[in-house]
């Protein structure tokens, strides 16, 4: 008969540095963690992930030191492929708060993602409630409703076509403000 080792209260610190404690410790293959700085619980998962570290906060902003991946249903890779809401999601936050990217492409300075969209499953939701096609490649614009807007927020901007957003940066390029 093996002895059963409860490690319910073990308290650790994952790879990003988020302090969590084992809640439940039903198996060393079934334990749910608790996130104690935003008090979030991840269900059913093995020991060896919270004892190597490995287990991620959701919402610890991970992508950018800004964006997270929240909870819910939304990945950002199905079979190792990006999803079409997790690559829109991310080139709207590297436009935003990628240096290098900035330093190139001095338009998007001072732009931002507002905090309803730094949560990926808010803005992979609020995508595919805004997607009106799949025949053509369609990416968030923050400026053609609003002149001038540097926010990306989901009642300041839509998808559009992107051949038809880039005649709209192409005209902001050559002929100025």
């Amino acid at each position: 008969m093996s002895k059963f080792n409860d490690r319910t209260g073990e308290i650790s610190t994952n790879n990003q540095g988020c302090k969590m404690q084992i809640v439940s410790y039903r198996s060393n293959k079934d334990i749910d963690i608790l996130f104690i700085d935003n008090n979030i619980t991840i269900y059913n998962q093995p020991y060896s992930v919270f004892n190597s570290g490995e287990i991620k906060n959701p919402m610890f902003p991970s992508v950018y030191n800004r964006g997270y991946m929240g909870i819910g249903k939304y990945e950002c890779r199905i079979n190792g492929i990006m999803t079409p809401q997790y690559k829109r999601w991310e080139s709207m936050m590297h436009r935003c708060y990628d240096e290098r990217y900035l330093a190139k492409q001095p338009t998007y300075i001072d732009c931002e993602v507002g905090e309803y969209f730094l949560n990926y499953q808010n803005f992979a939701k609020w995508y595919d409630e805004n997607l009106w096609t799949n025949d053509v490649l369609l990416v968030p614009d923050k400026d053609i409703l609003i002149k001038g807007n540097k926010i990306y927020e989901p009642d300041k901007c839509f998808l559009v076509d992107k051949t038809i957003n880039n005649l709209f940066l192409k005209r902001v390029i050559n002929k100025g403000s």
